[in-house]
């Protein structure tokens, strides 16, 4: 049965283990990788040192700063710089719900977790680990880490991380963010926040995954005892009164469950230490179990009273009936008034067994529910052989997206391992890529984390086949969707929408061509080329006229002393602008290929400015007369 359980600590620096101890406790790392057990052998007692591994089912961290490379980085660094006395990091350990399988547990605590480092300005980095119970390794427990830090997003090493921010002096003049530490949040100051954001969001979270398990009337409840015990009062006297004794009867052994005081926490030091070393928790925990029997003895005696009570109730009403009849049989007739009393009654009683007839359905819906999981789980674990990748789950996953989407999308997501399922609360189907979660409501696409889920928002659309999209939502997600859809090929419905985000690609796209030429070392021939004057563009056109190609008036340009940059920025210009892709022998001109044409006309023309080297032979020994055929075909000179 589900329960509530969630316990706070705060720790400051210098107090305990540490933060850096604790995250190695709570992963099972470092000293508490291992522990000591008795190991019984005949009349002797062994002790071992045994792995803790497999006592953490998951653990995970999210938001840490980039120089923090593990979990354990980021808290020993609390440690060392985080300011005297100051606040090292939350801690909340909570129960999960033994009903839940542990992949949706794993899944409601990184929802819990993500859900408390949200606050004002980011998030802050996080720490959990899921616990399995040393007495029961179906009951599931985690430990969650919170640090107060807010990552903004700037690059600052451990030592700044972890001092004050920058703020102005009166808050007069703006100060750089990144002069001072990361900021702090100050939401979680005080109990408002554990009694009002905390606990119930844990409430509300587990309780929508129970009645997405089938597990409707399975609730857990985050109020004190006296409250809910208040409010089972209020239900059990309107029961009294409405005549429905059964679930009076049922609200009644309610408020005396409730009539308690919370369960003491018995902690690690009495459950592996003993009463010896906790004795004043010991004598909490055994003043609770020895005032639970009385209680439990005193519920048992109330409720077979009650029991009592009822039995002796129905029997009058059993004797009155009988008189009634009796009565009706001797010809006695009651007054209108009565008549309609009585017939009041019997509607009464024909609606309390309607009523019992729909519980017992009801129950018996549940059975046939359960019985249903067993023989699917019985199928699942039966001996045979089936293909490891391909459970129950996925094969449903990879029926419904071929059903709703196009083959390429379907093998794309199944490939990318995309996590689906039905959410009727939410009209649709629900998809979650990673931190990007959507649901396909059928003409509608909702992203439940705005921009974020951008990307899956636009691949599900191109996976449904649409071609032309209309946006909704504040102005910027709309213009980033829809900077988004214009890059995967989409057209954009309003024309506004799509002409500005239009603008950014081209903006984005003449930025990166601007970058990319610096990098290369090159002139950015494309973006000069539309400074140029309309004097030289009229030289530049009369020259590629009289020329013919570009490569001639290339050569042409450099034969009149211009440099490859001015060449390239010509050629670039008759091109893309004058001609505008309609030359012989060129569409279109990049940075790189009109440099190109610029450097190698300027070595063209370098090369015939260099003066031609002949090869002179010896000169003969004498300057006698050549007789005919002497050194024919074999002297240089021929």
């Amino acid at each position: 049965m589900a329960e509530y359980h969630l316990h706070a600590k705060t720790h400051n620096r210098g107090v305990g283990k540490g933060a850096g101890g604790h995250v190695r406790y709570i992963l099972r790392e470092g000293a508490y990788a291992q522990k000591v057990v008795e190991q019984i052998d005949g009349n002797t007692v062994k002790k071992e040192r045994v792995s803790r591994a497999d006592e953490v089912l998951h653990f995970e961290s999210g938001y840490l700063p980039e120089w923090a490379q593990t979990a354990a980085d980021y808290w020993d660094a609390a440690d060392q710089y985080e300011r005297k006395n100051g606040t090292v990091y939350r801690e909340l350990e909570f129960a999960l719900p033994q009903e839940l399988p542990e992949a949706v547990s794993i899944l409601l605590a990184h929802d819990f977790a993500e859900r408390l480092s949200a606050v004002e300005g980011g998030h802050t980095p996080y720490t959990l680990a899921i616990h399995r119970s040393e007495r029961d390794a179906s009951l599931l427990h985690c430990h969650l880490m919170l640090s107060d830090k807010i990552n903004d997003g700037i690059a600052r090493d451990p030592a700044l991380w972890f001092k004050r921010a920058a703020v102005s002096p009166k808050n007069k003049n703006p100060v750089d963010p990144a002069r001072g530490g990361a900021p702090k949040t100050q939401a979680r100051i005080g109990q408002d926040w554990l009694s009002e954001v905390v606990r119930p969001l844990w409430a509300d979270l587990a309780n929508q995954e129970l009645a997405h398990a089938g597990y409707g009337s399975i609730r857990i409840d985050h109020r004190s005892l006296e409250v809910q015990r208040q409010e089972a009062e209020q239900q059990a006297a309107r029961l009294w009164e409405q005549g429905d004794h059964d679930a009076h009867r049922a609200a009644l052994e309610r408020v005396i469950a409730l009539d308690r005081p919370p369960q003491p926490k018995r902690g690690r030091v009495l459950t592996h230490a003993g009463a010896e070393k906790a004795p004043d928790r010991a004598a909490m925990v055994l003043g609770y179990e020895a005032h639970k029997q009385a209680r439990q003895a005193a519920a048992q005696a109330a409720a077979q009273a009650h029991l009592e009570a009822l039995a002796l109730e129905k029997a009058l009403h059993d004797a009155e009936q009988a008189l009634e009849r009796a009565r009706l049989r001797q010809g006695y007739r009651r007054d209108s008034w009565e008549i309609r009393e009585r017939w009041a009654f019997r509607q009464q009683e024909r609606a309390r067994k309607r009523e019992e007839e729909r519980l017992l359905e009801e129950q018996a819906q549940r059975e046939r529910e359960e019985q249903a999981l067993d023989d699917r789980v019985a199928a699942e674990t039966a001996p045979g052989v089936r293909y490891p990748q391909r459970s129950r789950w996925r094969e449903w996953r990879a029926q419904t997206l071929s059903r709703k989407y196009d083959p390429a999308y379907s093998a794309e997501m199944t490939k990318k391992d995309i996590y689906c399922r039905w959410m009727p609360e939410h009209g649709g189907l629900y998809l979650r890529l990673g931190k990007q979660e959507v649901i396909d409501q059928g003409p509608l696409l909702l992203a439940k984390n705005g921009a974020l889920d951008i990307p899956l928002l636009i691949e599900t659309a191109q996976g449904k086949g649409w071609e032309t999209l209309t946006f909704t939502g504040p102005a910027e997600f709309q213009e980033k969707a829809a900077i988004a859809a214009l890059q995967a090929g989409l057209a954009v419905a309003d024309a506004d929408l799509a002409q500005r985000a239009q603008a950014v690609i081209d903006a984005q796209r003449e930025q990166e061509r601007i970058e990319a030429a610096q990098r290369a070392g090159i002139p950015d021939a494309v973006g000069l080329a539309k400074k140029v004057s309309s004097e030289v563009g009229r030289n530049l056109c009369v020259l590629i006229e009289e020329h013919g190609t570009l490569e001639a008036t290339a050569d042409a340009l450099a034969a009149r002393g211009k440099s490859s940059r001015a060449i390239a920025v010509g050629v670039t210009y008759l091109v893309n602008e004058r001609y505008r892709g309609h030359t012989k022998d060129r569409q279109q001109l990049t940075n790189e290929a009109a440099a190109q044409i610029g450097r190698e006309a300027v070595f063209r023309h370098q090369q015939k400015q260099q003066p031609e080297v002949i090869f002179a032979g010896p000169e003969p020994a004498a300057k006698g007369k050549k007789r005919p055929g002497q050194n024919k075909g074999h002297g240089l000179g021929d």
